[in-house]
């Protein structure tokens, strides 16, 4: 209806200007003419009058408009500020859930992680036992193990006398072995980190997770000063083990703080040769599936050729969960890189020396500057280690050796002490 008005205002104009004229001119006596333009100026005076008034009646129509648009704005600003006032309270509450849901979690993980390594303990008394028997008088060094887990034991065979710390040099082979077992049923097992960097970059962007040991009196038990001994002793497992521990609880601090860095961690044979500890480490990593981006299991090089079936099943069960592996202590550049990639191989570790002797060492079937693209093609990278001196980084880059690991870029450092805290949890921090 209100679309027709203005028709209807106009048409109703021309009547009575028309109704005019007449009236002029039958009952008044005015000529045609006269009357005709009484009759114009008439209808121009309605229009310009209905003109006005239809403008008004707009601008009055708009300004209330205008009043409602203010006061609905002003409502939804109040609601808005009412939502804002919410959400910030939602906000704060959800944070306080969150943090309150976290820290539960995280104190249940690490209680977990704590009565494991309580456990260590007890299984490194009560399942490695060690008899000593003297061979030869007192000071040669000669020792047997018996661990306990298969039977036939060999007697292991003799070893080189390793270069020994100045603090231990003179102390007997059964004082070590006897330092050795106190330091791992104590659970003094250290974790030093040493980074692998990319190159030319040297960004960090693994780690490598090595045992040391310390002595009821403090002094630092170095590889060479514990490994003959932890290994004829059948205390590579506990050690092992423990190392598997720390380095999840590192690796969860770093993924905390978004740090885009893994850690490899070093697996002697007897680790995989052990039934019982075999099954505790591998339902441990099954447990913590989510770090297999972060975590890469090593094996020297002669162990990894020389697997038997329990090893091969152990490596099995841990790629299946997605873990990768990396081969280190490389003797000798004879590497079938698509049987180490089937193997889910993923990284070579290969000592600087090596890389750059004219001939890459004995028993090379590869020139060295052509082993990390050969290796690549099968999606294995290699890294460089051992590496002293900036020479060697500059020529290392000419092979297009893209990671590198070595004193020179780090030597390797402990874990900061409050990396490792009790079950009550906190924040853990790794060694930079």
């Amino acid at each position: 209806m209100n679309r027709f008005m203005p028709w209807l205002v106009a048409a109703s104009i021309v009547v009575i200007a028309a109704s005019l004229s007449a009236v002029l001119y039958l009952a008044i006596g005015m000529s045609l003419g006269e009357a005709g333009w009484i009759g114009v100026a008439a209808l121009f005076a309605m229009l310009i009058g209905q003109f006005y008034s239809a403008r008004d009646r707009e601008a009055s129509g708009l300004t209330m408009r205008l009043d409602d648009i203010g006061g609905t704005s002003g409502r939804l600003s109040r609601e808005l500020e009412s939502l804002n006032m919410r959400i910030a309270d939602l906000e704060v509450a959800l944070g306080r859930r969150l943090d309150e849901s976290i820290d539960e979690r995280l104190t249940s993980v690490l209680g977990e992680i704590g009565r494991i390594e309580q456990r260590l303990g007890e299984i490194a008394r009560s399942g490695l036992n060690v008899t000593v028997e003297h061979k030869a008088p007192a000071g040669t060094g000669e020792v047997s193990a018996d661990a306990g887990t298969t039977a036939g034991e060999t007697e292991a065979p003799p070893r080189q006398t390793p270069e020994r710390s100045p603090a231990f040099k003179g102390v007997s082979d059964e004082q070590m072995l006897a330092m050795a077992r106190e330091a791992v049923e104590a659970g003094r097992i250290e974790v030093h980190l040493q980074p692998v960097v990319t190159l030319p970059q040297r960004k960090v962007r693994y780690y490598e997770a090595l045992a040391r040991l310390r002595t009821e009196s403090g002094d630092l038990m170095m590889p060479d000063d514990f490994m003959p001994f932890v290994t004829s002793g059948g205390l590579i497992p506990a050690i092992d083990f423990t190392i598997l521990v720390r380095a999840v609880q590192i690796v969860r601090r770093l993924a905390s703080r978004n740090r885009d860095v893994g850690i490899f961690l070093n697996v002697g044979l007897a680790t995989l040769q052990d039934e019982r500890f075999a099954t505790q480490y591998i339902e441990f990593v099954g447990h913590n599936t989510a770090l297999a981006g972060s975590i890469v299991f090593e094996f020297a090089q002669d162990d990894f050729s020389s697997l038997g079936t329990i090893e091969q099943a152990g490596i099995a069960a841990l790629t299946e969960h997605g873990f990768r592996l990396s081969i280190d202590a490389i003797e000798r550049l004879v590497l079938d890189a698509k049987s180490l990639s089937e193997q889910r191989v993923r990284f070579v570790k290969v000592d600087a020396d090596m890389l750059l002797e004219a001939n890459g060492g004995l028993g090379a079937d590869i020139h060295p500057a052509d082993l990390s693209d050969l290796l690549a093609r099968f999606g294995i990278d290699l890294i460089a280690v051992r590496i002293e001196r900036e020479s060697e980084v500059v020529d290392l880059i000419d092979y297009d050796v893209r990671f590198a690991q070595g004193n020179l870029f780090s030597p390797p450092r402990p874990v900061k002490p409050d990396v490792l805290k009790d079950s009550t949890g906190s924040a853990l921090e790794a060694a930079q």
